[in-house]
C-alpha cells in the first residue's frame, strides 16, 4: 500500500502524463488512502477524460474519498464534471453535501 500510495502521489507531482492511466486504476485500489492519493494527482492533470473513473469515487464508502472526489472534479471542471457533482447534493453525510454545494457555486 504505502508503494502504490507514493507512486500516485509522485505521478501527480511530476505531471507525469504516461502515469494518468495508472492513476485511474489506483482509484480502484482496496486501499483508501491510495484512493485518496491518485485522486489529488489527477487533480493536478485537470484532464476531462477522468471524469467518469473519479465520479465513481463519489459512491466510495468512506466520506473523505467522496469530497475529495468531489474537489477534484471541480478542479478538472466542465459540464461532465459539474453535472457528476450536484449527484453529491443528495449523499448521507453533511459535509459531503456541503461540499458539493460549495463546489457547484464556485463552478458558475
Amino acid at each position: 500500500e504505502p508503494i502504490r500510495e507514493k507512486t500516485a502521489q509522485k505521478i501527480g507531482h511530476e505531471r507525469i502524463r504516461e502515469g494518468l492511466s495508472l492513476l485511474h486504476l489506483a482509484c480502484r485500489d482496496k486501499f483508501k488512502r491510495v484512493r485518496l492519493e491518485a485522486l489529488k494527482s489527477i487533480a493536478l492533470f485537470k484532464n476531462a477524460t477522468s471524469v467518469d473513473v473519479v465520479e465513481k469515487l463519489l459512491d466510495d464508502k468512506y466520506y473523505d474519498v467522496r469530497i475529495e472526489a468531489i474537489n477534484t472534479l471541480e478542479k478538472i471542471g466542465g459540464k461532465r464534471a459539474l453535472k457528476a457533482i450536484k449527484k453529491a447534493l443528495d449523499d448521507k453525510h453533511k459535509e459531503v453535501r456541503d461540499t458539493a454545494h460549495e463546489a457547484i457555486l464556485k463552478m458558475k
